[in-house]
């Protein structure tokens, strides 16, 4: 039993190459399951959930259940995350923005360890409109043996991809990590990092290599400075930063001593530890190879997706 749960706001650009690549997912490796859908939409202005519906319409033999979840206006990122989250039923799910991707590796391969863990973290691939890339945004993270550790690189950055990020449903519904994340209005991810390495009494996560999603990285609140929220998730992430003890900010760049000391540190990693920029580098090397096969998967989905709009004004 799974969920693939979608949270969206005005993605009707992208809404039907994500459902297609959930489709893939199941009609290639669920193997039976009984898999459910929830898509929670924060006061979409656009047809981001006319589509999935008409979509849905087509496809619903896939799913066990379905499930849609609108608001009038919108609310910010979190009380949508925490709405969509809520609706979950599966022990096992994975969240993602309507406009992400899954990757055609098989998610329900890693969703099986995911039953003996709390959070599994693994490598998100990038993408855009032209091409997929491997951001290698997991390198410090490989570094990392210990609690401990991760606790003390918080103080410096988030070293977790996010959208490779792997809940069970026991976790995300725990009743005291929802009330720590309640407290902001855009921002789910580094409060939830946070809240887990330094609040919770124990972890038991694991780090996977594999990548099983395709993030855009251009069209969301967090990195692109065009859209209508960048500016309130800037000063919320700021406010979050001197909150959770964050230095890297704490005072001008180039009077910050925390600034030197976290690229010292970087340099001892390259050039003081032989084995671990081995493995980083074979990493790296297999990432770098999952993300010239993605660039034809992509094609794959957009194809299907204009299809599938083509499909509709034939219709009409």
């Amino acid at each position: 039993m799974f969920t693939f749960v979608a949270i969206t706001y005005n993605h009707e650009k992208y809404i039907i190459e994500h459902l297609e690549s959930i489709k893939y997912q199941i009609e290639n490796f669920s193997k039976g399951k009984q898999v459910n859908l929830v898509i929670s939409d924060d006061g979409s202005m656009d047809n981001t959930m006319l589509y999935a519906q008409q979509w849905i319409e087509r496809n619903k033999y896939l799913f066990s259940e379905v499930e849609l979840l609108t608001s009038e206006k919108n609310q910010g990122i979190i009380k949508n995350y925490l709405r969509a989250t809520a609706a979950i039923k599966t022990p096992t799910y994975k969240l993602l923005a309507g406009d992400d991707l899954y990757y055609k590796n098989d998610i329900f391969e890693i969703v099986e360890t995911l039953k003996e863990k709390d959070i599994i973290f693994t490598p998100a691939l990038n993408f855009n409109e032209d091409t997929v890339w491997n951001s290698q945004d997991m390198n410090r993270l490989l570094t990392l043996k210990t609690p401990e550790q991760i606790r003390k690189v918080l103080k410096f950055q988030n070293p977790f991809n996010t959208p490779g990020s792997f809940y069970s449903t026991a976790l995300i519904q725990e009743q005291g990590l929802r009330a720590f994340i309640s407290k902001y209005t855009w921002i789910e991810d580094l409060p939830s990092y946070y809240y887990l390495f330094n609040k919770r009494a124990a972890l038991n996560y694991a780090i996977e290599l594999k990548p099983y999603i395709l993030y855009r990285s251009t069209v969301g609140i967090s990195n692109n400075k065009k859209n209508e929220k960048n500016n309130v998730f800037t000063i919320e992430l700021e406010a979050m930063e001197k909150d959770f003890g964050m230095v890297l900010n704490k005072y001008p760049k180039y009077f910050n001593p925390y600034q030197y000391y976290w690229k010292l540190s970087k340099l001892k990693l390259k050039y003081g530890d032989a084995k671990t920029n081995r493995d980083i580098g074979t990493y790296n090397a297999i990432l770098n190879e999952e993300a010239q096969k993605a660039q034809e998967f992509v094609v794959v989905l957009r194809t299907k997706s204009k299809e599938f709009f083509k499909s509709l004004t034939h219709e009409v």
